[in-house]
């Protein structure tokens, strides 16, 4: 939000030398409302930011479960296969004692 300084106010300003207390009155509230529209943009900003920051540990998140699954079906296939051959071992060391 631009304000602006009216004429008259820049000209008593510049011959006077001095503020009356109605313009003294009229630039607090200009600072507290672009104060006002700081504090707005600077909170819009830091939620834009944490919105930013929890979307990428979502996916941070999202891509370590999947890891996680692969992982964990890895070990489950090789520990099937672990049980196959242990059952192959034992079949063959039957066959063995029985010749």
């Amino acid at each position: 939000m631009v304000l602006q300084v009216d004429e008259k106010f820049a000209e008593n300003l510049q011959n006077i030398g001095r503020i009356d207390l109605a313009d003294v009155d009229k630039i607090i509230k200009i600072h507290q409302l672009e104060m006002k529209e700081f504090e707005r943009n600077r909170t819009n900003e830091q939620k834009s930011a944490a919105a930013k920051l929890e979307q990428k540990l979502a996916e941070r998140r999202k891509a370590r479960q999947a890891i996680q699954e692969q992982e964990a079906a890895a070990f489950r296939k090789l520990r099937a296969q672990q049980e196959d051959l242990v059952i192959q071992v034992v079949k063959s060391q039957a066959d063995i004692t029985e010749e």
